[in-house]
C-alpha cells in the first residue's frame, strides 16, 4: 500500500512514527451483560422507517451509517416457513431474531444460507 501511494504522491518527507507496543492486561472478567433489544433505542443513532411496499432494505450507506450495526425490525406475521439469504443480501453477517430469541445466522462466505423460521 505505502509503495503505490508512493509512486503516486512520492516519499513523504517525515519519518513515520514507533509502532506502539502491544501489551497483555491478562484477564478481563466481564461480570454484567445488558438486552441489546432492552436498550436498542438507547443505543440508536438513527432510526428510519421503511415502506411496508420496499423489495429491499436500505444498505447501511444509505442509512449513513458508516460502521457498526443495523437492527432491522418488523411486528406481524410472516407467512415463510424460512428464508434464503444470498451473499448479495449479506453484506457480511445476517442474526434472525424472532421473539427477542436468535433463531439463525448467515455469513456472506458461506451463503446462500436458508435460516428457518
Amino acid at each position: 500500500v505505502q509503495s503505490a501511494i508512493a509512486s503516486k504522491h512520492g516519499r513523504p518527507t517525515f519519518p513515520e512514527p514507533r509502532a506502539i507496543e502491544k501489551a497483555a492486561y491478562g484477564q478481563v472478567r466481564l461480570t454484567e451483560s445488558a438486552s441489546l433489544f432492552e436498550h436498542s433505542k438507547h443505543l440508536a443513532s438513527c432510526d428510519a422507517v421503511v415502506p411496508e411496499n420496499v423489495t429491499r432494505l436500505p444498505s447501511f450507506e444509505e442509512l449513513r451509517h458508516n460502521y457498526g450495526l443495523v437492527l432491522y425490525s418488523f411486528e406481524g406475521d410472516i407467512d415463510a416457513g424460512s428464508l434464503n439469504i444470498t451473499a448479495q443480501e449479506a453484506h457480511d453477517r445476517v442474526q434472525f431474531f424472532v421473539n427477542d430469541v436468535e433463531v439463525g445466522v448467515a455469513y456472506r462466505p458461506t451463503c446462500p444460507a436458508e435460516i428457518s423460521l
